[in-house]
């Protein structure tokens, strides 16, 4: 999937949301995108976990995912492109499928993907490959496989690793020593 950003209205105006485009997003007759993962509604999916473990991990590799910003390649390969799914328009929240006030009051989350849901972001650990408002990229990987940089950078990290120890590995270990 992919990463985007899009107005959407509600009872309280117009509001710029992030969200993740699944694989299997699509548009109604009206263009308004379907199966999108809303920021407010991943924050919530991350807050009912947290109720229950201390213990998650949240990995994104896609634009406006709002993390650690990492400078991926020197030179560019021109065929590489941007994580990054464009959605023009303003959409109400019916057209989404979507019920309720996303306005920043409700959401309490309004920084985009991965902020402020109380009680949720603060006991995760995020990798993200981006900034909010910025690309992710993706290129061919060894193999001939298409995929984001940041994902590879990690899976590369990881094979590194004694297999033995994998369950043990902390974020501190391998962060400074992705590229």
């Amino acid at each position: 999937g992919h990463g985007a950003s899009l107005r959407v209205e509600g009872a309280q105006g117009v509001i710029l949301r992030e969200a993740l485009v699944p694989v299997d997003t699509t548009w109604d007759a009206n263009g308004a995108p379907q199966r999108l993962l809303l920021d407010v509604e991943f924050n919530e999916l991350l807050r009912r976990i947290t109720e229950h473990t201390d213990q998650v991990t949240v990995i994104l590799d896609c634009c406006h995912s709002a993390g650690a910003t990492r400078d991926v390649l020197a030179r560019p390969d021109p065929r590489d492109r941007a994580r990054a799914l464009t959605i023009r328009g303003t959409f109400p929240l019916s057209a989404l499928g979507l019920d309720g006030d996303l306005s920043r009051g409700a959401a309490r989350d309004a920084g985009g993907l991965l902020h402020g849901a109380a009680g949720s972001v603060e006991r995760c650990v995020v990798a993200a490959a981006c900034l909010a408002g910025e690309s992710a990229m993706e290129g061919e990987h060894e193999g001939g496989l298409r995929g984001g940089y940041f994902t590879g950078a990690l899976v590369r990290r990881l094979a590194a690793l004694d297999p033995k120890t994998l369950g043990e590995v902390r974020w501190g270990q391998i962060w400074r020593q992705l590229e």
